[in-house]
């Protein structure tokens, strides 16, 4: 079971801090015509992307102008960011940021030490 403490990352309460990284991006100002294929085809072009979620209205089923990639690496989302973060796509500034949720990418090994104790 992980819990969150206050560096922001979860920990598990058997085993200590899991690693993560942020290997997503959310990006905004998307083009209302632009699909997740769309997406998926311009970002594939940076990295392997494992999950593309294009936003939309519950009511109207229309796009909100607003996406989620996720890449198998944190390398491949970073790169994604420098490189197309406020640049012209279909007519519209686009602009992208690295996620604020991240994936957990390793667990943690044994000796634990907990707020810098030498205590295991």
């Amino acid at each position: 079971m992980y819990v969150s403490n206050g560096t922001g990352r979860p920990v598990n309460q058997s085993k200590g801090v899991a690693v993560t990284v942020p290997r997503g991006i959310f990006v905004s100002g998307i083009s209302y015509n632009m699909t997740e294929s769309h997406i998926k085809r311009k970002f594939s072009k940076v990295g392997t992307v494992v999950e593309c979620a294009l936003k939309t209205d519950n009511a109207t089923g229309k796009s909100k102008g607003v996406a989620t990639v996720l890449f198998q690496t944190a390398k491949e989302a970073q790169e994604a960011t420098k490189r197309y973060h406020r640049s012209m796509w279909e007519g519209k500034e686009i602009k992208v940021r690295l996620d604020k949720e991240e994936t957990v990418v390793a667990t943690p090994t044994d000796p634990l030490i907990v707020n810098g104790s030498g205590d295991h």
